[in-house]
Order: structure tokens, then C-alpha cells, then sequence
């Protein structure tokens, strides 16, 4: 499920992440995904959970565009490799 909080305070918006991640997902080997605009922010909030919960374990911080990515991929499966792999890309 998507959900978009949104506030001008990173410490607002940290408290309501703190809360919805106390309760486990349903599924215990799924990742909870939370996306993020930069490695540093990424950081920031493992340490923080880390903090505040004893243990950040299981997050995946993606970027935006590899989630929409992934979104993508989830509905429309790719047949073949990508074009845009590493190893088709090389020189």
C-alpha cells in the first residue's frame, strides 16, 4: 500500500514513519520500502529507526524512479534482458 505523508518538517514526517513501522508487515521476509530523494536521507532515517527502535533491519531506500521502476516491472513483466542492463551497455 502507498502512503504519502507530507509536512515542511523532517522530524514530523520521521515521528509518523517511527509509528507506522513499530507494527510488522504482514509478510515477515518482505522489505518495507521506503523511497527516498538521496543516499543521505537513506542514512539518516536507518539511523534514526535504529535509534528509536533498537534495530533498523529489512528497509530497502530506494529512489524514486528505480520504485516507478519497479513498479513497472511488477506490471508489465520484460521479455528478455533490458537494453539498459550494464552488461548489454558496455563497450
Amino acid at each position: 500500500m502507498l502512503i504519502l505523508h507530507q509536512s515542511n518538517r523532517v522530524e514530523n514526517l520521521f515521528g509518523q514513519l517511527a509509528l507506522l513501522t513499530e507494527t510488522p508487515l504482514a509478510e515477515v521476509l518482505m522489505p518495507e520500502i521506503i523511497v527516498v530523494q538521496s543516499q543521505g536521507m537513506a542514512r539518516w532515517l536507518s539511523l534514526e529507526l535504529a535509534r528509536s527502535q533498537g534495530v533498523c533491519a529489512n528497509f530497502d531506500f530506494p529512489f524514486p524512479a528505480a520504485f516507478i521502476w519497479r513498479l513497472l516491472e511488477q506490471a508489465y513483466p520484460l521479455r528478455g534482458p533490458s537494453l539498459y542492463e550494464p552488461e548489454i551497455m558496455r563497450w
